[in-house]
């Protein structure tokens, strides 16, 4: 068995231990492998490829991919390794440039949410008046029905004949 392969079945048993993962199924479905590959590494038979590697790293961000892929290192991140998520990382500059950049992107998602507000309200509007086109068009249909009836009543009669209303 290859060192890669023994790192990560060391990956995979510190996921089993602390309940990150149930067993090889859960753990080969999180890093997108089928199970038999899993079995076939931990029965020492096949070794780890670079896709389950990649994946592991992409699956489960606690893993140093210095120490996966190479050993050195931690196996579990430490507070220097760790990237902040990209959804909180702050910007502080004194550049004019950056500042005017960041206000004009403000302001953008403000017009962007009040443009998705009066698409909503516009939409609405527009619900509102099909609605009543239905109903005029039924009343419509309903009035030229009546005219019909009418007007084939007078034409009997004038013929003679009695219709029943």
């Amino acid at each position: 068995m290859d060192t890669l392969s023994v790192r990560f079945l060391k990956a995979y048993d510190y996921l089993k231990n602390n309940s990150l993962v149930t067993g090889q199924r859960d753990f080969a479905a999180k890093i997108g492998v089928s199970t038999s590959m899993i079995t076939e590494i931990v029965k020492g038979r096949s070794n780890v490829g670079a896709s389950a590697l990649q994946n592991i790293v992409i699956a489960f961000d606690e893993f140093n991919a210095d120490w996966i892929l190479t050993g050195k290192g931690e196996m579990l991140k430490t507070e220097e390794t760790k990237s902040p998520p990209t959804n909180q990382i702050e910007i502080h500059s004194n550049d004019p440039l950056v500042n005017r950049l960041f206000d004009t992107i403000e302001k953008k998602d403000l017009k962007i949410e009040e443009l998705l507000k009066e698409n909503a309200r516009l939409g609405e509007q527009l619900r509102l008046i099909d609605a009543k086109k239905t109903d005029t068009g039924n009343i419509a249909g309903s009035v030229s029905t009546k005219s019909n009836l009418s007007r084939i009543s007078q034409r009997a009669t004038s013929a003679g004949v009695h219709l029943k209303e």
